[in-house]
């Protein structure tokens, strides 16, 4: 499994299966001409602006993903620090008595984040950093116990 804590992906399309959804969205970084196939990338336009984009359709969203994607994500919104399974497993193919890859890598997300749901700078998160968890509770000293109380023990009903 592998964590793109560093990327920001956009949501293009949302297709729920009920179970599990299946996403599009893409990703862009910025080029690094030390590289000799971004330089080949901005030398042929693929690269705009110092960036180059890659997207992805039909990415699986299983479990957390898939419920945090219900609740809180809509086309067009961005997520981040994405824990995503990439596959690009051999199968047996009958008719070609071979093995045989899949033309796309299989993708699974199983975790993402919303950006701006940090809470490390002491600011309250926008959205729930862990929606499946409790909220944070922030910690208080408890009172003290006052032992001078008006009433005897016999008109306390507890």
């Amino acid at each position: 499994m592998r964590a793109f804590s560093d990327s920001r992906f956009k949501i293009w399309n949302i297709d729920d299966k009920n179970n599990f959804a299946l996403v599009d969205m893409s990703t862009s970084r910025k080029i690094n001409e030390d590289i000799a196939s971004d330089k080949a990338k901005v030398e042929h336009n693929i690269a705009k602006n110092g960036y180059v984009s890659e997207s992805y359709k039909y990415v699986r969203f299983v479990g957390k993903a898939y419920n945090q994607l219900k609740k809180h994500i809509e086309v067009g919104d961005t997520i981040t620090n994405v824990q995503m399974q990439l596959d690009n497993e051999g199968f047996w193919n009958e008719k070609t008595n071979a093995v045989e890859y899949p033309r796309n890598t299989k993708i699974t997300v199983f975790e993402f984040e919303l950006p701006g749901s940090s809470n490390e700078d002491g600011k309250p998160a926008q959205t729930p950093r862990n929606i499946d968890r409790a909220p944070r509770v922030e910690d208080s000293e408890p009172e003290e116990y006052d032992d001078d109380n008006d009433y005897s023990d016999d008109e306390n009903p507890f």
